[in-house]
């Protein structure tokens, strides 16, 4: 693989928008995001390791396989949050000591998206997967709220996140796990409700 300036990133990501969103952490907290982007035949591995805003150290990488291989090649001695696209293939190379694995929103939002145009094109229950959308879309709305607090007073920012956020994490689980009883895991939206409580 090879590694790349940030603005070679962006005008490629121009052309070919990521499949993916950062996961919202706060301020100064390590984690190394390892996206699996396919841009055609090669995905795109993208960093943060530490740092703030602008002042973060990144870097990008190109390779033409999404393996384990190359995640756990990337990944190497770090410790911190990994944050994926829920790509089965990482969950070995993300479970090893002193790793905090992480989900991606922006997919489950998209599992959950294509099971409500699914829905809605054989009924018109696509309420379930709506529902699941309505959660999430409580999660973005905080994060837009709160945005100011981020790098202004990156405590409180954490704080107010923590308090707004986490109800909502324990009701749409709770949901998802009755859902989970109630629905085919090989419907689309069973295959949704999967890959949410698997992030």
């Amino acid at each position: 693989g090879s590694w790349t300036e940030p603005s070679s990133y962006l005008r490629r990501s121009a052309a070919h928008p990521p499949a993916t969103a950062a996961l919202r952490l706060p301020p100064c907290q390590p984690l190394y995001r390892c996206w699996a982007v396919s841009v055609s035949r090669w995905s795109s591995w993208r960093g943060r390791a530490a740092g703030q805003g602008r002042r973060a150290a990144r870097d990008y990488r190109y390779e033409p396989s999404r393996s384990a291989r190359v995640a756990a090649d990337i990944i190497g001695d770090y410790q911190g949050y990994v944050q994926t696209d829920g790509y089965e293939g990482y969950l070995r190379p993300c479970s090893q000591p002193g790793i905090r694995h992480v989900g991606c929103w922006a997919h489950v939002r998209r599992a959950f998206k294509e099971a409500a145009e699914a829905l809605s094109k054989v009924s018109s229950r696509s309420g379930a997967a709506l529902q699941a959308l309505g959660y999430i879309a409580k999660l973005y709305r905080v994060e837009t709220q709160l945005s100011r607090y981020r790098t202004e007073d990156p405590e409180r920012f954490v704080a107010e996140r923590r308090a707004r956020v986490e109800p909502v994490l324990v009701q749409m689980h709770e949901w998802l796990r009755h859902k989970r009883e109630q629905v085919l895991p090989s419907s689309a939206l069973g295959k949704a409700v999967g890959f949410a409580l698997g992030q």
